[in-house]
C-alpha cells in the first residue's frame, strides 16, 4: 500500500517478485509518501503490517494476525521472536537500527 496524499494504492504479490515491490517502494516519487507492506510467515503462521514513513529513515511493525504472545503473559507479545524473523531480512535490506516496544491496550 502506497499512501499518496490520502489515496491508497494497493499492491498484491508473493516474495519471488520481492525485487519489483522494493523498486515501485523505493521509487523517488514515493519516496515521501507512508508505504505498508503486509507480511506473512507461513510457517510460523503470522503476522503483520510494516509501515514505512515518508523517507524511509524508520518503519513500525504491527503484528495483527495471529500475533504470538508470551508463554504465561498472554497479554505481552512475543517480541524476541518477532525481532528474530524481521531483523535479519530488514538488515540485508539496510535497516540500520529498530526499537522494540510492547504496548498495551
Amino acid at each position: 500500500m502506497i499512501n499518496n496524499n490520502g489515496l491508497f494504492e494497493w499492491h498484491s504479490t508473493s516474495t519471488d517478485r520481492a525485487d519489483q515491490i522494493l523498486s515501485l517502494v523505493d521509487a523517488p516519487s514515493n519516496f515521501d509518501y507512508h508505504v505498508g507492506v503486509c507480511v506473512y510467515h507461513s510457517t510460523a503462521g503470522t503476522g503483520g503490517q510494516l509501515l514505512f514513513h515518508g523517507g524511509r529513515a524508520n518503519c513500525a511493525f504491527t503484528p495483527t494476525i495471529d500475533r504470538r504472545s508470551l508463554p504465561g503473559a498472554p497479554a505481552l507479545t512475543d517480541l524476541p521472536w518477532y525481532l528474530n524473523a524481521l531483523v535479519p531480512p530488514l538488515v540485508a535490506l539496510g535497516l540500520l537500527s529498530y526499537e522494540a516496544r510492547d504496548i498495551a491496550d
